[in-house]
């Protein structure tokens, strides 16, 4: 009987035994990296008297990254001024650009060359998130201020065109 009983318990335990294997699950997140504009061409107006221009518009920036580190270049043809090409002699038209951080729940850090009014010129300006400067799944807003100085009481007036013309390149990178 105790023969019985040992060979039916090495039984049970052969028919119970289980053989396992394993799978591995990994994920891989493709960059995610983009800038768009709301509103990609603006207008100054001068009066023609030498006063400041003015703009109507405020266009929107919108920018997404799901990297912690990234760059914002802003980069004007111009370096800044605004040409003719059909209007002989040079007559640039100065103008400034300013960059404010509009999104109030996101937590990054950021370090805005433009967050005051400032001529791009020859030196690039840039927009550096630090630390983990990851974006919402709907971006980050800036809004982007253009304005143009009054000239001098000694400078010559613009000659009259609607020419003048500048374009501002923006772009994002991630090391």
């Amino acid at each position: 009987m105790k023969k019985l009983f040992l060979v039916l318990a090495v039984g049970f335990v052969a028919v119970g035994m289980a053989f396992s294997a394993s799978l591995a699950v990994g994920g891989n997140v493709s960059t995610n990296l983009s800038v768009a504009l709301d509103d990609t061409a603006l207008t100054i107006t001068f009066d023609g008297q030498g006063a400041a221009g003015a703009v109507v518009d405020t266009p929107e920036l919108t920018v997404l990254s799901n990297k912690k580190l990234w760059t914002i270049t802003f980069n004007s043809t111009n370096d800044g001024v605004l040409l003719s090409d059909t209007i002989t002699g040079e007559d640039p038209i100065p103008y400034l650009v300013q960059v404010t951080l509009t999104t109030q729940d996101w937590t990054g850090t950021l370090s805005n060359s433009l967050s005051s009014a400032v001529q791009i010129g020859a030196a690039n300006k840039t927009i550096v998130a630090t630390g983990d400067s990851r974006t919402n799944k709907n971006g980050i807003a800036f809004d982007i201020v253009v304005s143009a100085v009054a000239q001098g009481d000694t400078d010559k007036l613009w000659e009259a065109g609607t020419d003048y013309e500048d374009t501002i390149t923006i772009d994002i990178a991630s090391p």
